[in-house]
């Protein structure tokens, strides 16, 4: 038996492949940083329009199936996404922008607050003994008030980025309808670049490819809003301010695997420690619920076990890709993979193929 059809070591290569390219782009930084700045504006609109072309392709095949031409159908699509995004920004943007307002606003007294509780624990006769108070008082003050500078001017900041992007949001409809219009061309245009007898295998690789990008990102987008609503609604029921916009950041961390629902309770526990020990039990109790419902419930019906990657392999991925290109590192990452893994997939059995025929 070779030595590639043993399951861990064709995942180890793939594993290994895939670090190795992370390592080998951190080195050009000079080639990289060229590249980025080229693509720099382009490379949100088209993000944007690649998950909303898997998000509304069943959409767009449902309108075909009903006989509507697949122009028709494309353009229907976009603009039901385009009402449903203006609705939510008309009827939630303004209580959505006075949450965060309002969030800002307290950090100063939640910093106070953590100041005071901190020193109480400090104050206790062993510590005293063994360690200069004034000293301490003075660092946490200090720490914790640059942190709150920090988060303030990040939120600030994530909103007139939000506003640069707006810019850039005008080109997303056109290119999200090319790509919804013409992928069949595209598919098309891959095959004729390949030897005849391998058509049929090329085309079974690109419909894998399609079913995995689509089956992740459907699938986290749809977890994702699930674990919004439901740590939403935990914020509320136990009396948490600012439960929207906690219950927003939650749904944008689950996204990254692994991390980022601890991610996701991060601020909401900082909030917690500033109202009282009990308010932080609260807290963690309703993440529990949220991430045991999400376990046992939401995801095997939703996800599945579609992309069959160890979660060990998933953590290391996201911890690697983080290190070398932050958090957009980890939201790619794992689809990434999960492409790598298809393609390799195939590869190797066509050169057993070859070496079996030859």
């Amino acid at each position: 038996m070779s030595i590639f059809e043993n399951k861990f070591v064709k995942y180890l290569v793939i594993l290994l492949l895939v670090l190795l390219n992370l390592v080998l782009l951190s080195k050009f930084d000079f080639l990289f940083s060229m590249i980025s700045k080229i693509l720099s504006q382009l490379f949100i609109p088209v993000l944007v329009s690649t998950v909303l072309f898997f998000i509304l392709k069943p959409l767009a095949r449902w309108f075909e199936g009903k006989k509507v031409p697949r122009t028709l159908s494309v353009i229907l699509s976009i603009v039901i996404a385009l009402i449903v995004i203006a609705a939510l920004v008309f009827y939630g943007g303004n209580f959505f922008v006075a949450q965060i307002t309002e969030f800002v606003k307290a950090l100063p007294e939640y910093s106070q607050v953590w100041t005071e509780k901190i020193t109480e624990l400090l104050e206790n006769e062993f510590i005293a003994e063994h360690v200069s108070i004034a000293s301490i008082k003075q660092r946490l003050s200090e720490n914790i008030g640059t942190l709150v500078n920090s988060v303030s001017s990040g939120v600030f900041t994530l909103i007139s980025s939000t506003v640069d992007i707006g810019t850039k949001i005008v080109i997303i409809p056109f290119i999200l309808f090319y790509m919804l219009k013409d992928s069949n061309k595209l598919v098309g245009g891959i095959i004729k670049m390949v030897p005849q007898k391998k058509e049929q295998d090329v085309r079974k690789m690109l419909r894998d490819l399609n079913n995995v990008m689509s089956a992740y990102i459907v699938g986290q987008c749809i977890v994702a809003l699930c674990i919004g609503i439901l740590m939403t609604i935990g914020y509320l029921i136990i009396g948490m301010p600012n439960a929207l916009v906690l219950g927003m950041f939650a749904m944008i961390t689950t996204i990254i695997p692994f991390i980022g629902p601890f991610l996701g309770i991060v601020p909401a526990l900082f909030i917690g420690f500033g109202i009282s020990w009990f308010m932080i039990l609260k807290i963690l109790i309703v993440f529990v619920v949220a991430q045991q419902l999400e376990g046992n419930f939401i995801s095997p019906v939703v996800m599945g076990n579609k992309l069959s990657i160890h979660p060990l392999m998933i953590i290391l991925l996201v911890i690697l890709a983080v290190r070398l290109y932050g958090v957009l590192g980890a939201f790619i990452v794992v689809p990434a993979y999960a492409m790598i893994k298809v393609i390799f997939g195939y590869a190797l059995s066509w050169t057993k193929e070859a070496k079996a025929a030859g």
